[in-house]
């Protein structure tokens, strides 16, 4: 993603405070991002807020001092929090892996510490391609900063989690894949065949292999290898998810991607 002269203008008229950095190769905005912003577990209804005096849903007014860098060789924007405000978060809630908090090692520059606002097949959805400036704020960069509130509040998140690498991409595609067709589930082999080439390739291939065969049973071991649940029952969100997507390779004829 890059930014337009209007998405600029769009920035500075909206968050005044932040401040637009031009670089060879990339662009920044850096500075506090405050927000106010309602959610209702009960419609699932997410609204961005002027001021708090809203009634409907938790409302959650913080700030955050971040980064965000555009660069053209990667689509979706880097988001990272400066301020400290996450340790402080990890250290409240006694986390020991800071991928719990969805902060990961970027794909740019191979450092940690910057925000895994959505799963992959997730930001197809909400961040497609040519979309402008506010559409990242109000579908990513605000909803993911509250949850990140949200956490520290109620221990919890507000609309649940996907798993790391592999496993995620499976339950993310059982939860958002409702009449998206073959596409749909294309980009979600794809996504898999690129996660089993990472760091995290061996949950892929386990999922790929599952993929291959006939069919898929309730009462296999997991696929986290927990040697004393059965998998419908340990992981029911990825078995459930694997189950589907074998479905639409089966109807959609694509089994030939599944190297």
């Amino acid at each position: 993603m890059w930014l337009s002269e209007n998405d600029k203008k769009w920035i500075e008229t909206n968050y005044p405070n932040l401040q637009i950095v031009e670089k060879q190769g990339t662009q920044e905005v850096r500075g506090p991002l405050s927000f106010c912003m309602s959610y209702d577990k009960h419609d699932q209804s997410r609204v961005i807020l002027t001021n708090k005096n809203y009634k409907r849903g938790i409302v959650i007014c913080d700030k955050y001092d971040i980064e965000i860098v555009f660069t053209r060789a990667i689509y979706l924007p880097m988001v990272r929090e400066t301020g400290g405000r996450f340790e402080e978060i990890r250290q409240q809630k006694k986390i020991s892996d800071i991928r719990d908090l969805h902060i990961c090692k970027s794909k740019w520059d191979g450092k940690d510490g910057w925000a895994c606002m959505c799963s992959r097949l997730e930001e197809q959805i909400r961040l497609p391609p040519g979309s402008s400036i506010d559409i990242f704020f109000y579908e990513l960069l605000i909803p993911f900063f509250y949850a990140q509130s949200y956490f520290s509040d109620y221990g919890k998140y507000p609309w649940g989690t996907y798993s790391h690498g592999a496993f995620g991409i499976i339950e993310s595609y059982m939860q958002l894949r409702g009449g998206k067709g073959k596409e749909f589930a294309k980009a979600c082999v794809t996504e898999l065949m690129k996660e089993k080439k990472g760091k995290g390739g061996e949950e892929a291939k386990k999922c790929i292999e599952l993929l291959k065969r006939k069919k898929i049973r309730r009462h296999w071991p997991c696929i986290c290898d927990n040697p004393t649940e059965r998998f419908y029952i340990c992981h029911p969100k990825i078995f459930a998810g694997l189950r589907s997507l074998k479905k639409d390779i089966r109807k959609y004829n694509m089994k030939k991607y599944l190297i």
